[in-house]
Formats: C-alpha cells, sequence, structure tokens
C-alpha cells in the first residue's frame, strides 16, 4: 500500500501508526506523484490497506473516490502462534490518516456515493453483468469527464 501510495500522493505523510504509548511511525511518500485523473471505486468491502490508501488519495486531492463507505479496519494487530492450531490476536496500535484521522469503526467516505442495486450485495465485482455495475459506469462517466475537463484546459 505504501509503494502504491508513493506513485499517487506528493512527498509527504502517507499513513502512520501510533501505539497506547502514543509511539509513532510513520510512513511517507516521496517527490514523484501521479498527475493524470484518477478515479478509484471503494465499498463497504474495502478495508485496511485499500482504506489507507484511498484516504490519502482524497486527502491528497489526487483522486475521486466513488461508491459507499468503506469498511472501518484502522488497527495494527499482531498475532503470536500457539500450541494446537491456537493463536493470540491482539492490537498493537491504530492507523492515521495523514491529516490525522483514525478510520477505524468509521471508514473512508466516498466523494461522490453511488450503491448498486440490492441484488448484487454479495457478488463479487466480476460476477455483476457488464453495464449493470452502477459504481463502475459511474466511474468511468467521471474519469472521461476529468479527462476532458483537462484537456479543456490545455
Amino acid at each position: 500500500m505504501v509503494r502504491m501510495a508513493d506513485f499517487i500522493v506528493p512527498e509527504g505523510l502517507i499513513v502512520y501508526t501510533e501505539d497506547r504509548n502514543g509511539n509513532r511511525q510513520e510512513e511517507k511518500s516521496g517527490s514523484g506523484e501521479l498527475n493524470m485523473p484518477l478515479v478509484v471505486l471503494i465499498n463497504e468491502y474495502s478495508a485496511s490497506a485499500s482504506e489507507i490508501l484511498s484516504a490519502a488519495i482524497k486527502e491528497y486531492g489526487k483522486g475521486t473516490l466513488i461508491g459507499k463507505t468503506t469498511f472501518g479496519k484502522g488497527l495494527v494487530q499482531t498475532i503470536i502462534p500457539l500450541e494446537g492450531n491456537a493463536g493470540l490476536k491482539f492490537t498493537t496500535a491504530r492507523y492515521f490518516t495523514p491529516s490525522g484521522v483514525s478510520i477505524h469503526g468509521v471508514g473512508v467516505t466516498p466523494d461522490i456515493e453511488v450503491s448498486n442495486d440490492e441484488k448484487y450485495r454479495y457478488y463479487s465485482i466480476d460476477e455483476i453483468p457488464e453495464g449493470e455495475d452502477k459504481q463502475l459506469l459511474r466511474a468511468i462517466d467521471e474519469v472521461s469527464r476529468l479527462i476532458s475537463e483537462k484537456e479543456h484546459n490545455k
């Protein structure tokens, strides 16, 4: 996720984690950034790393998020293997967006909210019949609009 964000957002903070003692670890991007229209599809199944990437894109104004509010998984968790195929999973830190927002339990809101038909609620993206994915269709319209706008402003 950090490597992808590094190609998209400008130089600066991508994400940071903070543990209960206030210890902070930061991930930053270099000076390169994407300078073309970008639309990102998100929904209630987008979680964790995809949410952090989406939040960075949104906060830096590098793209338009389309779909539904994301899941809201903003915790760093560690698993310690135990005997008998058991394990102990515990939270060690929280993820924060570049502006300091914790997405845990809240998610990332899209710039343009679009719902697919309820009948496709549990379908994977590739199972929705062509032409019926309202989020994808809106994303195509939006990126086409952004490209036209960019061409017009040259």
